[in-house]
C-alpha cells in the first residue's frame, strides 16, 4: 500500500472540519477542481454516506469528531481503474484561533507498478483547501 501525505495551513475563524464533513459547498468553492458533490445514500458527514464528486463515488468510513479526522474509500470511478483501492483522510487541527492545519493522507494500491504515484490528487485536495480560505462567502475579508 502507497501512502501520500501533505499539510497545508489556512487561515480560518470557523470550523473547516464542518466543511470536509459536508461537501456540498466545494462545488462553488473551487468550480474548477469540483465540477459537482451529491450526496447519493444516507446524510452529510455521517458514516456510511456515500457522496459522488465529479468522476469518482467515495464512501465515509470513519469520522473522529474529536480528533476532527475523516476517512473516505473510492469505491468507483475514475481513480479505480488506476488503483485497486484508494482512501483519502483528512485531519483538521487548529494552531490558533484564527489558523487551521489541514493535513490530506492519500493511501493506495496501484493496479501496476507502472501506474502513476498520485500526486495530482494530492495537490487538488490541498488547492482546494487554499481555496477555502480565499473564498468571500466562506471567508469574509
Amino acid at each position: 500500500m502507497g501512502k501520500l501525505v501533505s499539510q497545508i495551513s489556512i487561515r480560518w475563524e470557523g470550523e473547516v472540519f464542518q466543511l470536509f464533513l459536508s461537501p456540498n459547498h466545494f462545488s462553488n468553492i473551487c468550480p474548477d477542481i469540483i465540477h459537482s458533490v451529491d450526496l447519493v445514500a444516507s446524510q452529510w458527514g455521517s458514516v456510511d454516506s456515500i457522496i459522488l464528486w465529479n468522476y469518482n463515488i467515495e464512501i465515509i468510513e470513519a469520522v473522529n469528531y474529536e480528533n476532527k479526522s475523516i476517512r473516505y474509500k473510492v469505491i468507483e470511478g475514475d481513480v479505480m481503474q488506476v488503483y485497486n483501492e484508494f482512501k483519502i483522510c483528512v485531519d483538521v487541527s487548529a494552531i490558533n484561533e484564527e489558523e487551521n492545519l489541514v493535513t490530506w493522507t492519500n493511501e493506495y494500491d496501484k493496479k501496476s507498478e507502472a501506474m502513476p504515484e498520485p500526486t495530482l490528487i494530492l495537490e487538488a485536495g490541498l488547492a482546494m483547501t487554499k481555496q477555502i480560505e480565499n473564498h468571500p462567502i466562506i471567508f469574509p475579508n
